[in-house]
């Protein structure tokens, strides 16, 4: 216990002492507007110290069964320096606002910098600045599916990570995050909304929906879903939605760890099963292909031979895809698009009585 308040009471004394040192740098009429975001910046690691420092000492006190009054005191010491951290965050904001709304002369290219407000402003050489109001950014509920585990947790992984905002906090905005009757909101209603059970359900659901070898079972199997569909509809998709699936789904396993460099044995046969049979000609016909079996000079010496070819091949894809670009811009600014849509028939007409001839039938 008295190595925790020894503790707690150096940490106490490193942030009075910066919120001195923050007070004395605004309090002078040429304010060095560098050293207020460096003691600003000390202000709010002290704090966040002082915060565990007290979270400890009031645990251990609760341990040890303490009467009701020294629990007291110990709020009232906890209240004392949020006040003041609080006080210092508002005289923080407050400049800001003042430099925003260009009421004091400041030296060009200076900043400061408020962690509370999560926002940096910089203050422009010129007067014709404008400021811009973004749109709030809304939470993309999670609805369980694996697929949309990645870009749900890096939406939420900000409010996770961020030291400012309570548990409690975290734990509604956890709830929010989810679609209400789907298994994620499940897992989150399965424990009580408290503070104690946030790093639990945190945990809860990334061993239900975010382990790594769910992730690449997941997104492995997307690439074999294209090579069925290849399969039972062939030449159904086009190269520009193939190429970006692909694309797709190697980018989403490299956040597992299964990059290019280690898994090319097992990418490479199952992108090119993937391909149409006219494309995958084109491909065992191409220079590309030729350079990824060794036999060009351009290769990097240190990748494996099916490294090569797999990063040829996907070097041919963008390629075609690329082609295909301009071929139907050509195509478009031409007027050829029509002609190409009626099946190359000059007399679209003719067509479409054909067309309403079969209508007719079928009725």
């Amino acid at each position: 216990m008295e190595a925790l308040k020894k503790e707690r009471k150096v940490k106490h004394s490193a942030f009075t002492k910066s919120v001195k040192n923050l007070e004395e740098l605004l309090a002078v009429e040429e304010k060095e507007w560098h050293s207020i975001e460096v003691t600003w910046e000390l202000i709010i690691e002290y704090y966040t110290a002082v915060q565990v420092s007290e979270e400890k000492v009031y645990v251990a006190l609760q341990e040890a069964d303490a009467d009701e009054k020294v629990l007291e005191e110990e709020l009232d010491v906890k209240g004392k320096y949020y006040k003041t951290y609080t006080s210092a965050r508002l005289r923080i904001e407050d400049l800001e606002r003042q430099l925003r709304g260009g009421m004091q002369p400041v030296a060009c290219g200076t900043i400061v910098v408020s962690k509370v407000s999560q926002s940096r402003y910089q203050l422009p050489d010129s007067q014709g600045n404008r400021e811009f109001k973004l749109p709030v950014i809304e939470f993309k509920q999670f609805d369980g599916d694996v697929r949309h585990w990645l870009s749900f947790w890096a939406q939420f992984k900000k409010i996770h990570e961020d030291l400012d905002i309570d548990l409690n906090d975290k734990t509604s905005y956890l709830i929010q995050a989810t679609l209400p009757g789907s298994r994620a909101r499940q897992v989150v209603e399965s424990f009580p909304a408290m503070q104690e059970n946030y790093e639990k359900i945190i945990d809860s659901l990334k061993s239900r929906f975010g382990r790594e070898d769910l992730q690449i079972e997941v997104y492995v199997r997307e690439l074999l879903k294209l090579i069925l569909d290849n399969a039972i509809s062939p030449g159904k998709i086009d190269i520009s939605t193939l190429y970006d699936k692909i694309e797709c789904q190697l980018r989403a396993l490299e956040t597992p760890g299964v990059t290019k460099n280690k898994c090319a044995a097992m990418l490479f046969p199952l992108i090119e099963s993937s391909l149409p049979e006219q494309l995958l000609r084109a491909w065992q016909r191409s220079t590309e292909y030729t350079g990824g079996r060794g036999k060009s000079n351009n290769v990097d010496p240190n990748q494996s031979p099916l490294e090569k070819r797999l990063e040829s091949l996907l070097c041919f894809l963008k390629a075609e895809v690329e082609r295909e670009q301009r071929i139907l811009l050509a195509s478009e600014s031409c007027g050829l698009r029509s002609v190409v849509s009626n099946g190359g028939n000059k007399n679209p007409d003719r067509n479409r009585q054909r067309h309403m001839q079969k209508t007719f039938e079928q009725k």
